[in-house]
């Protein structure tokens, strides 16, 4: 084991990066494109590519600047996946549910099919389900405006506009 570290930190030691500035311009994108979430964002089903082009989309619209900015957009990037990955997985499972109901009742189709499918989001396991694909997706879209509201103070910020601190409200509903 020693033995391997010592060889390990005399190649570490010998690396210097790139030399060329087109090398070095490179290797200055690597964390956007080649993030510990890149890869692991897409699961099965999914193509990491289509991933990769909304991830690139972002990066050309916000145009982040330093790590900071970086993060926060690879972090947009990834939540507004996750929220498509959310209305797809409401879609299919209401589509598996109302092909299971007609199979059921040995129909073709319904009269009312969207009517149909809302009965059947209440109705699919315990009861629950859309409720908490709905909860999810409003927990996500809030971490994404929250975050692009913190990335849009930054930029602000660096471009030299006065930023106001953001307003936090605390709002308790109760009968008491």
């Amino acid at each position: 084991m020693g033995e391997l570290m010592d060889t390990m930190e005399t190649k570490a030691n010998g690396s210097t990066g790139p030399k060329s500035a087109q090398g070095k311009a490179a290797v200055a994108k690597n964390a956007l494109k080649h993030g510990a979430y890149s890869e692991a964002v897409a699961i099965l089903g999914e193509d990491p590519a289509d991933f990769e082009a909304l991830h690139d989309g972002m990066v050309t619209s916000l145009q982040p600047v330093g790590p900071l900015e970086e993060a926060l957009t690879d972090r947009l990037a990834r939540v507004w996946w996750r929220i498509e990955r959310v209305g797809r997985a409401e879609r299919e499972s209401l589509q598996s549910c109302l092909e299971w109901e007609l199979r059921r009742r040995n129909v073709d189709r319904v009269a009312n099919p969207t009517r149909m499918a809302m009965f059947l989001s209440t109705s699919v396991g315990d009861g629950h389900h859309a409720e908490r694909l709905q909860r999810h997706e409003g927990q996500l879209e809030r971490s994404f405006y929250r975050t692009l509201h913190e990335l849009e103070r930054l930029q602000a910020r660096r471009q030299g506009q006065a930023v106001m601190p953001p307003v936090v409200l605390d709002v308790n509903i109760s009968s008491e």
